[in-house]
């Protein structure tokens, strides 16, 4: 049995109702802010507003606190916009996916002023890029086209190229920071040295500011030079040895050449060809040895 009105149906106090409610026509919930409306069912059909782009779900001073939707659409054309006053985290389960060709912009301190651009172009194949690297380094092509590649080494602007002959090496050197040019091994930086484990081969001079080595074997045919601008000095823990069928020759000079050394030392040692002697020096005075 149900009862029809045929006019406006005006009542003052709650009004319970079991059973299915269908309205026609428009239909108002409270005239208030101070009104409220509590929903204890599921809804079963779509919320859609009467005016595209008009209405807002909740304001700026009251918030839904959570959305749960598997999606979030927005009319074709127009932005979706995320506004926080604080962080907007992110943290899905899986990946984030951004279409190819689209742009991932991070805003400067005005809108438009300054951005910087995260895309990629042309994918066909799967690529894992781990951002930053492991040096904490993250390039942008603008610091990557900031860098100058040289071509040669005269584009080494810091390089003096004036004194360079055969057999120069460029090298760098981490104590100045500066790329240098040198005749010397250019991975020892004048220090340090450089181990070999490998005969080091070559038809050309070489030089070195020092070598450290178990033991120096110099084959080969020819006369082997040693020269120095200075003393050379041979420090052995036990004794230095000539072995083999081999003469160990002094200085061969004559007196004349003797008395021309600038500061002979107690305990030099020539062969002296005016008198055919082998002669040493000792207390400030050359004599014979035999």
């Amino acid at each position: 049995m149900s009862t029809k009105f045929k006019q406006g149906l005006d009542v003052s106090g709650n009004i319970q109702l079991t059973g299915n409610i269908t309205a026609g026509g428009n239909v108002t919930l409270g005239d208030a802010d101070t009104d409220s409306v509590t929903i204890s069912a599921d809804i079963t059909s779509n919320i859609v507003p009467d005016v595209d782009v008009t209405y807002n779900l909740g304001s700026s001073t009251k918030t839904w606190r959570e959305v749960f939707t598997s999606k979030v659409n927005s009319a074709a054309g127009d932005d979706l916009d995320l506004h926080s006053g604080s962080d907007i985290a992110l943290y899905p389960t899986g990946n984030i996916w951004i279409k190819q060709d689209t742009k991932l912009i991070f805003e400067g301190t005005a809108p438009d002023e300054f951005e910087v651009k995260l895309q990629a172009l042309g994918v066909t194949a799967d690529r894992d890029v781990i951002l930053p690297d492991e040096d904490g380094t993250l390039a942008t092509r603008e610091w990557v086209d900031a860098q100058t590649l040289a071509s040669s080494v005269s584009d080494l602007t810091d390089v003096d190229l004036t004194t360079l002959t055969d057999g120069h090496v460029l090298h760098y050197e981490a104590a100045t920071s500066t790329w240098k040019t040198s005749y010397y091994d250019p991975l020892s930086g004048g220090s340090g040295g450089t181990t070999y484990d490998q005969s080091l081969n070559t038809t050309a001079d070489v030089e070195f500011a020092s070598v450290t080595t178990d033991s120096l074997i110099i084959t080969g045919t020819g006369t082997t030079d040693i020269q120095s601008g200075s003393d050379i000095t041979l420090n052995a823990v036990n004794r230095i040895s000539v072995t083999s069928a081999t003469p160990f020759r002094l200085a061969n000079m004559t007196t004349t050449e003797r008395d021309a050394i600038a500061a002979p030392a107690n305990g030099d040692t020539i062969y002296n060809t005016t008198t055919h002697k082998f002669q040493g020096y000792a207390n400030g005075v050359w004599i014979d040895l035999h």
